[in-house]
């Protein structure tokens, strides 16, 4: 019961990885702009269709940052039912869009709520969990996302576009009921001279009969004010490298393509005889990040992080590889079994290490000071990364040239294995000292 109640409370938490899935899975299941067409006034041509689908990663690189400084100051709850507002501003825009500036205005605004949610949850979920519990609960967050997509993914298959969108929309009103049930950090509450509620809550994650006097003393420890500051936290020379090396894992990440996998996932099956299992294929590729990424979160606690990262990034490179030889060579035939046989592929290996992964090493590589702002910057990296993607993507695989991009995919999948193996130090049953003595 005692580790229901923290994973319980970091699921809920993790509902917004649910939206954010939702939101960057969206357009995955529209057949480009032919919903759009049947549902809205305005006719957007391929360019502008780009450029609405990319504009949330625009919004959600905006405001990491922000959201990094803030949640300091506001405290963790607070900043994920305020990051509320935007996404449901921007649904409504989306719904209600009578000209594409809506449309862009709206996406930008959901993609703003992205951002602050996910430095948010990342940062609580730490804090609520247990030492021996934070590699799955941080987990949860993609965990939740995956889901999103597979809402998403199966939404989309109806001929409704505007009841696609309502159920999209919905969603942030209910994040909103639920964060309303969802506890404070008391690692917040600490920094905020409120120990007597800190510890109430405290006891309240981990049971009556949990002896929570160790658990407070080291929080107060860490966090006692005349302890180093967060600017001298960053100046430490294991900071610099710990930020640089996740944000070079972010950046294999990112233009390994899975972002384009989710975004478009409908112009890689665009042959007139794919049409008629598109959206079945669309939903397998889904689930196969779900099933993979439960695997992850239930084997976290006892594995390492290098392998898990590393064998990820091969099964990743390999998709890539026999996805560019399709595009190259079999385009003229009907080799969709191969174009799904590869995206599982690549949908499986993404779960099962680099999606969750980069964010379970990136945590336990940062001390508690550096951790809130360094997750903002390595997630607006992330977010830019993923802009450059997303923007390019479709204009190259509907050129004559579709194959050029997933070799790009695969030369990042390789070189991600080769950053991790040689660069990445290990973190799992690591301490804080062991890690940044690596690195200093």
């Amino acid at each position: 019961m005692v580790v229901a109640k923290s994973i319980l409370v970091a699921l809920m938490a993790s509902f917004g990885g649910f939206i954010v899935g939702v939101s960057l899975a969206w357009s995955g299941p529209i057949e480009s702009t032919k919903f759009i067409r049947a549902t809205y006034v305005f006719q957007p041509s391929p360019m502008h269709w780009a450029f609405i689908c990319s504009v949330i990663a625009v919004g959600a690189a905006i405001m990491c940052v922000p959201v990094g400084i803030m949640i300091s100051s506001f405290g963790r709850k607070p900043i994920m039912l305020g990051m509320v507002l935007p996404s449901i501003i921007g649904w409504a825009l989306v719904i209600g869009a009578a000209h594409l500036s809506m449309m862009y205005i709206g996406r930008l605004l959901i993609g703003m709520g992205n951002g602050g949610i996910g430095v948010a949850v990342t940062i609580y979920n730490n804090e609520v969990a247990e030492l021996h519990m934070r590699g799955m609960l941080n987990c949860f967050f993609h965990l939740m996302l995956v889901h999103g997509i597979l809402y998403a993914y199966i939404l989309g298959s109806c001929q409704d576009f505007q009841a696609y969108n309502f159920a999209c929309g919905l969603l942030p009103l209910v994040y909103a009921a639920i964060l309303m049930w969802v506890p404070e950090s008391p690692v917040y509450l600490v920094q905020r001279n409120r120990d007597e509620k800190a510890q109430a809550i405290l006891q309240w994650l981990r049971g009556p009969d949990a002896n929570i006097e160790r658990e407070m003393m080291a929080i107060k420890n860490r966090y006692q004010p005349d302890s180093y500051s967060t600017k001298e936290a960053l100046r430490e020379k294991a900071t610099m490298r710990s930020l640089l090396a996740v944000i070079g894992l972010i950046l294999f990440q990112q233009f390994t393509g899975f972002n384009a996998y989710v975004f478009y996932i409908k112009l890689m099956f665009r042959e007139d005889n794919y049409k008629a299992s598109i959206e079945l294929c669309a939903v397998i590729f889904a689930i196969a990040q779900v099933v993979a990424a439960y695997v992850t979160a239930l084997v976290i606690q006892k594995s390492e992080r290098k392998l898990w990262l590393f064998a990820s990034g091969l099964m990743m490179l390999l998709a890539s590889i026999l996805l560019a030889l399709n595009f190259q060579f079999l385009r003229d035939s009907d080799s969709k079994w191969l174009i799904a046989s590869a995206s599982l592929m690549y949908s499986a290996g993404h779960s099962l290490g680099v999606g969750p992964l980069v964010w379970v090493v990136m945590i336990e590589m940062f001390s508690e000071r550096a951790l809130p702002i360094c997750v903002a910057i390595v997630s607006t990296c992330s977010w830019i990364f993923a802009l450059a993607i997303v923007a390019v993507f479709p204009f190259v695989i509907k050129s004559n040239t579709p194959a050029l991009i997933f070799g790009v995919f695969a030369i990042f999948s390789c070189g991600g294995c080769i950053f991790t193996i040689t660069y990445i130090p290990e973190t799992h049953s690591k301490s804080m000292r062991k890690i940044r003595s690596s690195l200093s």
